[in-house]
C-alpha cells in the first residue's frame, strides 16, 4: 500500500483523531473541563482517583472533541461551566456533577440526594463558585493535567 492510500486509510478509521469518530464519542463518558481552571484540574484528579470502574474520559473545553460535538447540537452551551457527555445526552453546572458522582457509584452516589434542591437553586451556588473560582483557586496558565493523566482517558 502506498503512503497516500495509507493515509487516507488512517482518516477514515479515524486512527489518530478517535474524537472524530461518532461511534467513539457516543460510547465514552466524558468529563469536559475548563484548562485554565486550577479547581477543574483538582475536580478531574479527584474523579480519576475514585473512579474505580474507569468509566470516565476527559477534555478541555477548549478542544478538539468539545468542538466536535457541540456543532452537531442544536442549542448553544456554555464554555463557563463543567459539562457531562454520557454518550447520549450533554448536562452542565450541578447536573452535570450529580451525574458524574451517580456513575461513581458506592458511597458518591448518595450526594445526589442534592437533586432534591430545585436546579435554580443548585446552579446559583455552583455560579458563584464559578464566578469566584480564579480568585479563590487562581488561574491555571501552563496545563500539566494531560501529562499527569493515562492517555487513554485524556481526549483533546
Amino acid at each position: 500500500m502506498d503512503s497516500k492510500a495509507k493515509n487516507i486509510k488512517q482518516a477514515t478509521d479515524y486512527g489518530c483523531y478517535p474524537y472524530m469518530n461518532p461511534s467513539f464519542v457516543r460510547d465514552r463518558r466524558i468529563v469536559f473541563y475548563d484548562n485554565h481552571c486550577l479547581l477543574c484540574h483538582w475536580s478531574v484528579r479527584f474523579i480519576l482517583d475514585h473512579d474505580k470502574k474507569g468509566l470516565f474520559a476527559f477534555a478541555p473545553l477548549q478542544g478538539e472533541t468539545w468542538q466536535h460535538l457541540t456543532k452537531s447540537l442544536a442549542t448553544p452551551v456554555t464554555m463557563e461551566a463543567v459539562q457531562y457527555f454520557d454518550g447520549k445526552t450533554l448536562v452542565d453546572k450541578s447536573d452535570a456533577v450529580l451525574n458524574i458522582f451517580q456513575q461513581m457509584g458506592s458511597g458518591w452516589r448518595l450526594l445526589t440526594i442534592f437533586r432534591m434542591i430545585p436546579r435554580a437553586w443548585r446552579n446559583a451556588v455552583y455560579d458563584f463558585i464559578a464566578r469566584n473560582r480564579f480568585r479563590w483557586f487562581r488561574r491555571q496558565i501552563e496545563c500539566s493535567l494531560e501529562k499527569q493523566l493515562p492517555a487513554s482517558r485524556i481526549l483533546d
